[in-house]
Parts: structure tokens; sequence; C-alpha cells
């Protein structure tokens, strides 16, 4: 094949390429235009939130023992010995566990004499130093100065340290822990107002704490001047950060609220007090109360929490509800037909408090059976709306 008809398919092949290039990338820059119109920007609210709790330890560690000189490295071991089993027996007579008395360090270490000028060489063997420290805790704070004195009467002659303790590590952080969730959720929930907006589901959530720091007191001096050991209080502190989705207001068109997604925010679940239903238990009823029947429900959201966890109402009954918002933030009632919150039977404008009250009335279902209320801004607040 000749050179000038390789080169005439070279540019043969060039022409097509470019006769196809703007059928395809114009299509392409319209797909990505589009994407980008379809992905709005999410709005979110990010707030950080801190719990303390101030809390006396009820618990002490103590770290005694007992410290022998002797020329031979046996004698001072056995001499070491024979005075730390006494400690440990008067430990043990002051009411303490032998459980509760750990051995943490023992030592045995040669002594020198002090090189002596001028000619500054190392010093001779004189010795050996032998040491011996346990732990000691005791559950009773009140019997530290009794232990201490027992201990020393019985040759203890090293009391290096004392620690407090708190016992119940979990509650106190889960207490910290939930105080700095209200600290979080109350400023999140008052710059979605302001936004005029509502808090949806929490986006993510981290916390900054770490393990409750023992404190230490110098108890050999304390306990030289023989005053009185006082525990005193330590601060546990934990700090959170979360965010939220920020949605639209709850209410929507002709005052009826949109139904936020499952797992919106709210009070932890260990706050709730409603007990939530684990889905709808439908049975046909063979007796349908009156269509004109009414009952009166009187229902109040204090704390995070509604006052009720069910609520009985005849099949068909005109139900009103007389709910009173006692919390800061907006709370609602809703009634669904299970815990999904999917197919609503009723939902009811939401009201801030304190103090505010607002009627809602609904037709209970015609079919007995457990359904399921909430609130929609918190659904960690709900509980068993049944029909008999």
């Amino acid at each position: 094949m000749s050179r000038f008809r390789v080169a005439a398919l070279a540019v043969a092949a060039l022409l097509v390429a470019a006769l196809l290039l703007p059928v395809v990338t114009p299509n392409l820059a319209a797909q990505d235009a589009a994407d980008e119109e379809a992905t709005p920007l999410a709005r979110i609210i990010s707030t950080s939130g801190t719990g303390r709790v101030t809390v006396q330890p009820d618990r002490a560690v103590i770290s005694l023992g007992v410290t022998t000189q002797a020329e031979e490295a046996a004698a001072a071991m056995d001499q070491n010995s024979e005075q730390m089993q006494a400690v440990v027996d008067a430990l043990v007579a002051a009411g303490i566990p032998e459980e509760d008395i750990q051995t943490r360090i023992l030592n045995l270490n040669p002594r020198y004499d002090q090189p002596q000028p001028p000619d500054q060489t190392s010093g001779q063997l004189i010795g050996y130093e032998a040491s011996n420290l346990v732990e000691v805790r005791l559950e009773d704070v009140g019997t530290i100065g009794s232990v201490i004195d027992a201990a020393v009467q019985a040759g203890a002659n090293q009391i290096q340290s004392m620690r407090w303790e708190v016992s119940d590590q979990v509650d106190v952080l889960d207490q910290a822990r939930e105080a700095a969730w209200q600290d979080a959720l109350h400023k999140a929930e008052q710059l979605a107002g302001l936004a005029g907006g509502e808090l949806g589901q929490v986006v993510t959530l981290n916390e900054s704490s770490g393990p409750i720091i023992p404190f230490y007191a110098d108890v050999a001096r304390e306990a030289a001047l023989a005053i009185p050991i006082q525990p005193g209080t330590q601060d546990v502190e934990i700090t959170i950060q979360v965010t939220w989705q920020l949605v639209d207001s709850v209410s929507g068109a002709n005052g009826a609220p949109a139904t936020p997604a499952t797992g919106a925010t709210g009070t932890p679940a260990a706050r709730a007090t409603a007990t939530p239903a684990t889905g709808a238990t439908v049975t046909p009823t063979t007796e349908a109360a009156a269509p004109d029947d009414e009952v009166t429900i009187e229902i109040v959201a204090d704390g995070n929490a509604f006052d009720l966890d069910s609520i009985t109402v005849p099949a068909g009954a005109h139900v009103v509800i007389e709910f009173t918002n006692e919390d800061s933030v907006r709370h609602n009632v809703a009634v669904y037909t299970d815990d999904s919150a999917e197919e609503e039977i009723f939902v009811g404008d939401t009201i801030t408090g304190p103090g505010e009250t607002i009627t809602y009335e609904f037709d209970a279902p015609e079919e007995a059976g457990t359904y399921f209320f909430r609130c929609d801004v918190h659904p960690t607040m709900n509980g068993d709306f049944v029909v008999e």
C-alpha cells in the first residue's frame, strides 16, 4: 500500500472522529448539568453540648508498705517479709478483705556509701534495701484514718499515695452524656426555629470524653498532721458534637403536619416513658361504637416525655385530645396504624410550650386493634393507641 493511500486513510479517520465529537460531548455536558440540578445542597445544623456532673468519690485506694535495710540481701528480705506480714494482718483485722489488698511493688536493691573527695571514687557496697508496697482498696471512705493508723502501728513506714475513685462510673458518665445531649439539642432547636425550620435526622454524633480521672491526695502529709481526710468532689465532663438535618416546619398545608422521617432527633431513648408498639395487631370487631360517641383524653408532654404510654378508645368513637406542652420545644400528637409511622390516622399541629394547650379531634378506626401514637418532632415520645 502506497504512502499516499495510508495518509489519505488517516485523514479520513480524523474527519470521522471530528464529526462524532459534537454529538457526544454536548450530551455528556447536559447530563452533568442535570445531575448537579438533581442534587440540592444539604441543609444541616451542627452544635456542641457539654454535660457536667459533680460527684463525691465513694472509694479510696491507698499505697503503703515497708522498707527495710540490712547488710545481707537475705536478711533485708526476711526482715521485710516479717514486717510486711504484720501490716497485712493488721489491715485484715481492721476489716479489709484480703482480695482488696494487692502487692504492687517488691524491690531489692544494693546500697552504696557516698564517694568522698578528693578521689571521688565509686561508693562501696554497704548493704541492701528491700521494699514491699501494697494497694489497699477501701469501700468505706470513713475508715481511712483508722486503717492508716493500724498499718503504721503494725510497722508500715511507707505511705506513698492515695487516690479517690467513683465506684459507679457508668451511671455518672450516663448523666453527663444526657446533660450534654440536652445542651446540644436545646441550641439546635433554637437555631432551627430561627431559620424557620425544624430538626430532622441526626447525621453525625461524636463524643469527646475520657475516664473519670482519680484524684490523688498527699496522704502521707495529711496523716502526719493528724487531720481528717476528706474526699471532696470531682467534676465529670462530657462534650458531644451533633449534626442534624434541617427540614421544613412540621406544619404543612391546611395545618396538617408533615411526617418527618422515622429516627428524627429527640431525647435519648432512655428518657422515653412510653412503651413503643411492636406493630399493629388489628382484628375485626363484631360491634362498633356509634359514630356520635365521644371520648376526651388529656395528654401532657413534660421533660420530653408523654405522661401516658397507652390510650384506649372505643372503635369508631369521636376522639377529643386535650394536649398540653410543658416543654420549651415543639411537640405534637400523631396517630398511625403501626410504629413505622408510614400510614397516618391523624396528625396534629405542633405547639411550643411551656403551658400551651391545643385540642385535637378525629374519629378512631372502626377496626379494633393496637395502633401507635407519637410526637412527630421527637419520635421517641410514643405509646400504644388501643381501639376496643
